[in-house]
């Protein structure tokens, strides 16, 4: 039952575990060796909410965890310049969240460089002392999105999922699929969770001018195609819209 060595070359070797069979001849039974981790796989940690402010959506397989991330909180809301009527609207939206009381999804649209993501951020490190929390979560894994609530739903803190660059290509039919994700986890949410995207397309997929061809005039009314229809819906999923502009020359030398 002893642990086996061999000496070999003046080396002293772990070759088993020493035993003895019927006859009392020593038998030898090697040792298994320790389970590594596959190459390249994250290191999964017990997130502890009241000290960590926000995480990102690791798709893994056909399911997923949430990876701890390490923030600066060094963006402020005094820091945007030229924003002042999103900063407004959104910051009121993310308040009355905090609050309990009933809050929008928010679509955030508008030219790259707008500030709309750093007006998100901005928006943790104010109220992060308030339960606000982050998390990360890329467009391509959206469809994970009940997995990340049945996670977040019973705990106390308030989350924003963000979705960084929410937008589809010309003949990307993932948007329909997406539609459906966001009816069914956004309507039936938990009151801590709430849903922010930024996008440089206020309908999230690109509008065409044949997609006018097909409309129809119904009793004196225009009604649009069905194509149409289903690329509006999308953005309607989202309560409140933020439009960001490009900036003016004023606006930028103020920047």
């Amino acid at each position: 039952g002893d642990s086996g060595q061999l000496q070999w070359g003046g080396e002293m070797l772990d070759i088993g575990t020493a035993v003895k069979d019927d006859g009392g001849a020593i038998l030898l039974m090697p040792v298994a060796p320790a389970a590594l981790p596959p190459v390249g796989a994250e290191v999964r940690q017990t997130i502890d909410w009241t000290q960590c402010l926000a995480a990102r959506w690791q798709r893994e397989g056909r399911s997923g965890f949430l990876l701890p991330l390490h923030v600066s909180l060094d963006m402020r809301l005094s820091d945007l310049i030229g924003v002042d009527r999103q900063l407004e609207q959104l910051g009121r939206n993310t308040q009355q969240f905090i609050d309990g009381m009933p809050a929008n999804h928010a679509l955030l649209w508008g030219s790259r460089g707008t500030g709309k993501s750093s007006l998100v951020r901005a928006l943790l490190a104010e109220h992060a002392h308030a339960g606000l929390r982050l998390i990360e979560i890329e467009r391509d894994h959206l469809a994970d999105l009940p997995r990340v609530v049945e996670q977040i739903g019973k705990l106390p803190q308030r989350f924003v999922l963000f979705c960084d660059d929410l937008s589809f290509e010309s003949g990307e039919g993932d948007y329909r699929v997406l539609k459906s994700v966001l009816d069914g986890s956004l309507e039936q949410a938990p009151d801590n969770v709430l849903l922010y995207a930024t996008s440089n397309r206020r309908h999230l997929v690109p509008e065409k001018e044949s997609d006018n061809e097909n409309w129809k005039r119904v009793d004196g009314e225009l009604h649009p195609s069905e194509a149409v229809e289903d690329k509006i819906a999308l953005s309607d999923r989202f309560g409140l819209w933020l439009s960001f502009y490009p900036f003016t020359q004023e606006h930028f030398l103020n920047v």
